[in-house]
């Protein structure tokens, strides 16, 4: 039995049940040459045998790129022109097979069994202290985030609410591999630069949803440098359609949920990293400006800075 929820994309399969059946499912890609994948794989290689430069043949020119931040991280050191792994620990148990995210965090109940494990990437979002965490249909509250340890403890909860994290999110492109026009719109694709926090979180209702209580946490940055890709209209396009500035981030919320809504039809990871945000003032580098935004979801990519086409909106 399948239970459609409120959310468009839900009610749209609800009304064409074929699309839902009929589909054949999207192939998992995975791209080995994405940095984050690629440095966790050449250090799990310099454990086995020491990197060499004919090695390029399997790791691609990123080795010259990635060398370098192994070795000022210390998990590797050079010698007689090969890279040797450094630490005296092997590096598998730490790489994650469920994400990019960093190595997992344990969850274990107050002097009990553990309950599992969470990746480094969900931890502060998911596990803060005074989170709700469900597993296996049982509620617990954590009472602990030790992040040295990375170790998160629980205990059982009977409460009648939930909680939901707030993030504050700073994007800036750094670098851009394409762009198309697409009727008044620009999309682009490059590498873009995250910065996330955790910064509060909100007791919600069971059931009615209304908010409770809305508490402050002080949690360390994350950062990621990932690829992405977006659109952009100049001035003219939102005049052209009647849009004021004061109604300008309203209208591009909404057409944030609307990709939200979309999207996973053509790639159901999308959703994760859906954005909507107007670039902030600042003074970026060329070709890589930033853009800001205090969302409880997700924020975006600011519009690329060039000086063929500076498009001023996102």
């Amino acid at each position: 039995m399948l239970i459609g929820g409120r959310d468009a994309l839900d009610q749209y399969y609800m009304s064409h049940p074929q699309e839902l059946f009929a589909r054949a499912s999207e192939a998992a890609v995975v791209n080995p040459d994405n940095p984050e994948i690629l440095s966790d794989h050449m250090g799990c290689a310099a454990y086995e045998l020491p990197l060499e430069p004919s090695d390029r043949v399997y790791f691609g020119e990123a080795i010259e790129e990635l060398a370098p931040s192994l070795a000022d991280s210390g998990a590797v050191r050079a010698r007689d022109g090969k890279l040797f792994w450094a630490r005296r620990r092997p590096p598998a148990p730490s790489v994650g097979i469920r994400s990019t995210g960093g190595p997992p965090f344990t969850i274990a109940v107050a002097g009990g069994d553990i309950l599992g494990t969470i990746d480094d990437g969900r931890a502060h979002s998911q596990t803060h202290r005074g989170a709700i965490y469900l597993h296996q249909g049982d509620s617990y509250l954590v009472t602990d985030l030790d992040l040295e340890q990375q170790e998160v403890t629980v205990q059982p909860f009977d409460g009648d609410y939930y909680t939901q994290p707030q993030e504050d999110k700073d994007l800036a492109v750094a670098g851009i591999a394409g762009r198309k026009q697409v009727g008044a719109i620009e999309a682009w694709v490059g590498r873009v630069e995250v910065e996330t926090r955790v910064v509060a979180y909100r007791r919600k209702a069971v059931g009615s949803g209304a908010i409770l209580e809305t508490v402050p946490l002080d949690l360390p940055p994350r950062f990621l440098t990932t690829e992405a890709f977006w659109f952009t209209f100049d001035q003219a396009t939102i005049d052209e359609a009647g849009i004021g500035w004061r109604d300008l981030p309203g209208t591009l919320h909404a057409a944030e949920h609307t990709a939200i809504a979309m999207l996973p039809m053509c790639s159901p990871s999308a959703t994760a990293g859906t954005w909507a945000a107007c670039p902030r003032p600042s003074t970026p580098t060329p070709g890589a400006p930033s853009s800001s935004s205090t969302t409880a979801t997700r924020a975006a990519p600011a519009s690329p800075a060039s000086a063929s086409s500076p498009p001023p909106a996102t």
